[in-house]
């Protein structure tokens, strides 16, 4: 299954084999509810989101719009990224500067950002001011300015971002890895898109864009704070009620084929460290029951000192100086991975059969009482956390509105 490889520092080995953990049909059904949000749904189709949180005297507002890479033209990719820049370049009452510093002056924080399903916008600022947040996202959603300075300036700060994340250690691996994983799927590119395709693009594709995707019936309100239920509906009425629904956005209906056979990939990056040795399966959406089983033996396998990978190769063997695993799920389809970082003198090639034979007990044998029950214990713990403050409750909240 394995060929040779190079010793040279940044060559990548990564395999990626059809192994599907459980069905990828049946979507789970959570039956107690983390938090006691409430959830309407305006006339026009926004989805409305509240969470009360009087420990603080903030409010975390969030609009989430069910767009992302994989919903872009194969010609014109990065356009939901492109997107997400454009959105800050201000409407005819409010200038490019107006957003960022109505926010900053009263001491509140914003930002956005892009995945392969979905563009967030995420402001926090005190409860006082969550009119003015209100305000300012349902004018950008309505009456943004979309003309060629705007485009060419934030253009230029894209290619800009692109060649910082090329720079860097595995800076295009991910990238290349995709590629390997999907074929069919859009997917297969990342959300920061294609300097080539962004540079033939027009105003007008990217005003089409926006009129087709930035619309109330593909958008989620989400709001934690201290702030009621009742007022967070009132004021959700009040500037957004008035926008008017449009065409549902079509979905993409493409689905990548399941894979009969192993496929291997070998990436020589010269930004890379060191040599690495991955290994990646295809498992299930994001929302299947399967998704916290698999997230348990991602904590199992390769999380932490005392996971299988670590003992084995980093403390024992002296193999590899690194060692994890993850779980990736999207809305159409999961990723499972493992991956080795390989010590001076190490062979990737043993790294890579250590990694399948680690699963491979795991498949015949499953876990230990000990092993699943601390795998638990980090679960519950995360959960706790990593939700004490108001906007992660609130981006919890926004990722379980768009699956």
């Amino acid at each position: 299954m394995f060929s040779g490889l190079s010793k040279k520092t940044g060559c990548i080995l990564l395999l990626m084999l059809a192994v599907l953990i459980g069905g990828c049909k049946e979507d789970g059904a959570a039956s107690n509810k983390l938090f006691d949000y409430r959830q309407i749904e305006l006339d026009n189709g926004m989805k409305v989101i509240s969470l009360e949180d009087f420990s603080t005297p903030i409010v975390s507002v969030q609009v989430w719009y069910k767009v992302g890479s994989k919903d872009e033209d194969p010609e014109r990719r990065g356009f939901a990224h492109m997107f997400e820049h454009m959105m800050f370049k201000g409407t005819d009452r409010v200038s490019e500067k107006d957003h960022f510093d109505s926010i900053h002056k009263v001491g509140g924080t914003n930002n956005a950002y892009t995945s392969f399903d979905k563009t967030v916008y995420t402001q926090t600022v005190p409860v006082d001011k969550l009119e003015m947040v209100l305000w300012l996202e349902a004018e950008r959603m309505t009456f943004l300015t979309v003309n060629q300075e705007s485009f060419d300036t934030e253009r230029n700060v894209v290619e800009e971002e692109m060649r910082m994340r090329a720079n860097r250690p595995y800076g295009t691996a991910f990238e290349k890895i995709l590629r390997g994983i999907f074929k069919v799927h859009p997917y297969q590119w990342t959300p920061i898109g294609e300097q080539e395709d962004l540079r033939a693009s027009t105003v007008a594709e990217l005003r089409a864009f926006w009129q087709k995707y930035y619309v109330p019936n593909n958008a989620a309100l989400v709001v934690v704070g201290a702030v009621k239920h009742e007022d967070v509906q009132e004021l959700a009425e009040k500037y957004f009620g008035w926008v008017p629904r449009y065409d549902d956005p079509e979905q993409v209906t493409i689905r990548e084929p399941e894979q009969k056979q192993a496929r291997r990939l070998v990436i020589d990056d010269e930004n890379a460290p060191a040599a690495m040795a991955e290994v990646f399966w295809r498992t299930v959406p994001s929302g299947h029951k399967d998704e916290v089983a698999l997230d348990l033996l991602s904590e199992i396998l390769g999380a932490g000192n005392s996971s299988r990978l670590y003992r084995e190769l980093v403390a024992e063997k002296q193999t590899a100086v690194a060692a994890s695993a993850w779980v990736y799920n999207l809305e159409h389809d999961g990723l499972f991975g493992a991956d080795v970082t390989e010590a001076p003198g190490a062979d990737t090639e043993e790294l890579a059969t250590a990694i399948m034979r680690n699963v491979k007990e795991l498949a015949d044998n499953g876990v230990t009482d000990e092993e699943l029950e601390k795998a638990k214990n980090r679960a519950l713990k995360a959960v706790v956390t990593q939700n004490l403050t108001v906007e992660r409750k609130t981006s919890v909240l926004g990722n379980a509105a768009m699956v």
